[in-house]
């Protein structure tokens, strides 16, 4: 039966691979070689919009360099770059899609910041990304040292830049957990994602702390502060736990809080038994999206009279942030979405959140922060402006006035 279940196994790998990774790795490298003929093209026509005086073209194609092996993250490609000969002097071509010295795309270092953050040695990293990449791929355990020591260094330069100049007009705050044992306490990554006046998302800050507690939020605020972060944000979204909201009273007591849905709903569920989980979702649901806050106060009623008595702990845990749970519902209605929960950071960061099984080897607090930055650093790349990006101005000047609440229902 073992047997039968493990070329079971290996049939669906081949599939895969064959009807999936091979055609992918194929586009990706005809689209290379696309874009690298257009990278020429656009080099050449600059060059050449001056002629020598004979007339002759200043800069030509000049056939196709070697064969070249490239790690991405969809495996090894093959690459042949276009040459060019250059007759100005003090001018050479470079590309600078494919540098001449690249082996090793900008995924494949973050996808190493994750296997470190994941407890993976280096030893065991180098085998696992060379299975992976399905080639020959000169990824030794030191090359991998290398790139972390890199994160390393990015991340020095990252925590000194200057936040004189920011903006913010909410923030996400979360903490994140990673199996690397940095210690015998329980470690926790603090992040912030923040939005800037042209709606688009940018990480905030990482700092280490110990649990999501007090005094390591006032480290990383105080650390911002000194920083030059001056203007604080409108409104700042984060699940229930007491020191973020502690620490912001002490150093921004302005920002407006909104409880993190998501979390809530998850705490609701953890006192009910789990036969009534789906219909009770069901009515969190229709509190969080409800068309305006008259209509989620009147859900929010009517949960209590179907819960409070038969359940007290889940309407207790419910009541408790209410004002605090329906606070988006006073922003933009196209905000909505993006207020309601910390989703940025969850999925931002979905490979190593509240992992808490650590793993045998000790990692580095501070290696451990690089890295998590360099996967918020690449997953900001990505992230989409805040719907309603017309309306941030409003919010950030208190001119924003949210149409008037129909009467209450009876």
């Amino acid at each position: 039966m073992q047997y039968e279940h493990t070329r079971v196994e290996e049939e669906i790998q081949t599939v895969i691979r064959e009807q999936f990774e091979e055609p992918l790795r194929q586009m990706l490298s005809e689209y290379l070689a696309a874009v690298l003929q257009q990278e020429v093209t656009e080099y050449l026509q600059a060059a050449n919009v001056a002629l020598s005086t004979t007339d002759r073209q200043l800069a030509v194609r000049n056939g196709l360099g070697r064969q070249r092996r490239v790690a991405t993250a969809l495996g090894v490609v093959d690459v042949r770059q276009p040459r060019v000969s250059d007759r100005r002097e003090g001018h050479r071509f470079t590309s600078s899609i494919l540098p001449p010295y690249l082996r090793r795309t900008p995924e494949l270092e973050t996808s190493i910041a994750a296997l470190y953050l994941l407890g993976i040695s280096s030893n065991q990293m180098a085998e696992a990304v060379g299975q992976m990449l399905g080639g020959s791929v000169a990824l030794s355990p030191a090359t991998v040292s290398g790139i972390l020591e890199k994160h390393s260094r990015d991340l020095m330069q990252w925590q000194s830049r200057s936040l004189a100049e920011k903006q913010y007009v909410y923030w996400w705050c979360d903490g994140i957990y990673t199996p690397v044992r940095l210690s015998d306490d329980r470690p926790c990554l603090l992040v912030i994602v923040g939005v800037l006046p042209d709606g688009t998302k940018e990480l905030v800050a990482v700092h280490q702390g110990v649990r999501e507690s007090k005094q390591s939020w006032l480290e990383c605020l105080r650390e911002m502060r000194a920083r030059g972060l001056d203007h604080e944000p409108k409104l700042v979204i984060g699940d229930g736990a007491l020191g973020l909201w502690s620490a912001l009273r002490e150093t921004m007591p302005q920002p407006q809080q909104q409880r993190c849905t998501v979390h809530k709903t998850a705490n609701v569920l953890n006192t009910l038994p789990k036969k009534l989980h789906a219909v009770v979702k069901g009515h969190l649901h229709r509190i969080f999206d409800a068309p305006d806050k008259a209509e989620a106060q009147q859900q929010l009623q009517n949960f209590r009279k179907v819960y409070e008595d038969a359940y007290p702990k889940a309407w207790a845990c419910l009541a408790k942030d209410q004002e605090e749970l329906l606070r988006f519902y006073d922003y933009p209605a196209l905000h909505w979405k993006s207020l309601r929960s910390t989703n940025v950071i969850e999925s931002a960061f979905s490979t190593i959140r509240h992992r808490t099984r650590q793993s045998k080897g000790a990692g580095t607090a501070e290696r451990a922060v690089a890295m998590v930055v360099a996967l918020g650093r690449r997953a900001e790349k990505h992230w989409r402006r805040i719907d309603g990006v017309d309306k941030l101005k409003d919010v950030l000047e208190g001119n924003f006035k949210h149409p008037p609440l129909p009467a209450n229902k009876s």
